[in-house]
């Protein structure tokens, strides 16, 4: 990602422009025609056709591509003739970005998708270049033409990435259209998509290769039989065993999936983007249950055997569903809901929502709910709501969160006074950890980290400093590495880079990130350590330990008896050692597609 202030820019721009040349994006967009996406507004030029388009984003980058460009074939005839760059449905959706917009009649090529976003002064970029390989289409007044969806997947190789944009092979059916701008009338047997070219079958391999090479895992789910799920893009689940083997399973979406549950029984249930639910009971293949898809699947929750929880939401109401798993076909019954300004449908009349935690009736528009969470602390349960302000920026996270207290059993919501300074309380390895936000006067802006101590029942608060010796390099087991050196009482602050894995109640293991500014350049470097603790947490020293690769740091806290580490957002690879990082186990592969 490449970022550079407004100021910084102008300048660029300037500069360019007195020595002849042209930027593509950001100098006033002279060398574009800006397509906006449709509205109900929107004049509808009957001497135009219709460009509609999904990007789908299976990389870890966290902001849309909110930019697809395409260029005429005529392209170079003249100075006048411009590509044409389509503007992005707002707000974005998990994972993948819609297009619509009204563009000349002719035959065209995809250009490059981009993340052009602006935040205060700085601009972020992200650019994806197309290759022949994509192909070509046509454009006719008055016709739709349906490109589908566009894959971005960045392919790991040694130490770079292969930017990869291809197109998922499908019939243009109008989908796009029928859920996103229901008020545009065509002809449903009269759209038009890419011209044949006799690559759908590599472009099938391509896709398969894809998905059973998840880059970024969204959510990790702990099943009762000690099967750990990991949930990706394009439905892509990936499974380890108790005993350490990984399978690959996958539902009919090519859309993130958010949430799975698994019950005693075996049954599992996924959801995620558009609606998408699918049921699996133990022995049978995977069923879809789907809702409406304007909701978005945010929890899934097994309340006992043969009851199923679900929470999901369309942006402004929030709905709490229960199932009961003795058919096939799960039929619903809403159990309570969240309006904005008008509160939830059921409250306990016992201790009922206090003023404070309701929303008050302002004069803009209600927030945009993005997401809803279960949580329990202190064996109280919890509903985190977080939202968007419509005019705010809705590539960044930057939510407002209200947290209502309920009754499992009845779904009612009600008013809990939290004692506990612990925002959250997970966890990880052997040991069970506190979370407490950053407040107002923390300088360093971080979260503390506290273990419960089962003996006290008092919460340690785990450190992130490490003593150094006399010449800055932090201590080891052996002491200082230099034995002229002596160490000093001077501590050296690190950053967690995944949260502390404990064996036990003393014996911890962290991946720590250094950083360090050079005096003279201004630039800022970091390095990244494996520590190891004998007392809980309270003081740290240097294993000397490497990391398979410098990328691979997120250690999976759910696993017990060994360090398994990930590569999440970066390679499909998982690592595992039982020696604190001495020595290192590929147990799953990035395939060499």
């Amino acid at each position: 990602m490449h970022f550079i202030s407004n100021r910084q820019q102008n300048v660029t721009c300037t500069i360019l422009s007195l020595i002849g040349l042209i930027l593509i994006t950001g100098c006033g967009g002279a060398y574009l025609n800006n397509r906006p996406v449709i509205t109900q507004e929107s004049v509808i030029q009957p001497t135009q056709g219709l460009v509609v388009a999904r990007v789908i984003n299976t990389s870890s980058y966290p902001l849309p591509f909110n930019n697809l460009t395409i260029a005429p074939e005529n392209l170079n005839e003249s100075k006048k003739i411009k590509p044409d760059e389509l503007q992005a449905l707002t707000p974005y959706k998990k994972g993948n970005t819609i297009f619509a917009s009204q563009i000349p009649p002719g035959h065209y090529s995809l250009k490059n998708v981009i993340a052009w976003h602006f935040r205060g002064e700085y601009r972020y970029s992200y650019f994806i270049p197309a290759d022949t390989k994509m192909g070509t289409f046509e454009v006719k007044a008055g016709q739709v033409t349906d490109l589908g969806s566009i894959l971005y997947y960045p392919k790991p190789q040694d130490d770079k990435f292969i930017k990869i944009l291809s197109r998922i092979p499908e019939t243009a059916n109008g989908d796009i259209l029928a859920k996103y701008f229901p008020f545009y009338e065509y002809q449903k047997d009269n759209i038009i998509t890419w011209k044949e070219d006799g690559l759908s079958d590599d472009r099938y391999s391509l896709l398969a290769s894809i998905a059973q090479n998840p880059l970024d895992y969204k959510k990790r789910y702990l099943s009762p039989d000690n099967s750990l799920y990991f949930l990706s893009k394009l439905g892509v689940i990936v499974k380890r065993s108790s005993e350490g083997e990984w399978t690959l399973d996958a539902v009919d979406t090519n859309l993130a999936l958010n949430t799975i549950a698994q019950n005693e029984k075996g049954d599992l249930i996924v959801g995620g983007s558009e609606g998408k639910i699918f049921w699996k009971p133990l022995g049978e293949d995977w069923i879809d249950i789907s809702l409406p898809y304007e909701f978005e699947i945010n929890e899934l929750a097994f309340f006992d055997n043969d009851t199923i929880d679900m929470v999901t939401n369309d942006g402004d109401i929030v709905l709490l569903y229960r199932a009961k798993t003795e058919m096939k076909i799960l039929q619903w019954e809403e159990m309570n809901r969240f309006k904005q300004y008008k509160g939830w449908s059921k409250q306990s009349q016992s201790k009922p929502i206090e003023k404070s935690l309701r929303l008050k009736r302002q004069k803009e528009k209600p927030n945009r709910i993005v997401n809803v969470a279960f949580r329990k602390l202190n064996e109280v349960h919890f509903l985190d709501i977080s939202a968007q302000r419509t005019y705010s920026n809705g590539a960044f996270s930057n939510y407002d969160i209200k947290t209502f207290a309920y009754h499992p059993k009845t779904m009612e919501v009600y008013s809990y006074e939290n004692t506990s300074k612990m925002s959250a309380v997970i966890e990880s390895g052997n040991a069970t950890l506190g979370i407490e936000k950053t407040g107002f006067w923390d300088w360093d802006g971080l979260p503390d980290y506290f273990r419960f101590d089962p003996i006290s029942k008092a919460w340690i608060k785990i450190s992130r400093k490490i003593s150094t010796c006399e010449n800055g390099v932090i201590r080891n087991s052996d002491g200082c590495p230099d034995t002229k050196r002596k160490q000093v009482n001077k501590k050296k602050s690190f950053k967690f880079n995944s949260l502390p894995y404990f064996k036990n109640d003393n014996e911890a293991i962290v991946i720590a990130s250094f950083s360090s500014v050079n005096f003279w350049n201004g630039q800022r470097s970091s390095e990244l350590k494996i520590l190891s603790s004998n007392d809980g947490g309270k003081t740290w020293l240097d294993t000397g330990n490497k990391l398979p690769f410098d990328y691979c740091g997120t250690i999976i806290k759910e696993i017990k008896d060994r360090i398994l580490l990930s590569c999440n957002g970066v390679s499909t690879d998982f690592y595992e050692s039982f020696d604190d990082g001495a020595n290192w186990q590929h147990v799953r592969q990035q395939e060499n597609f």
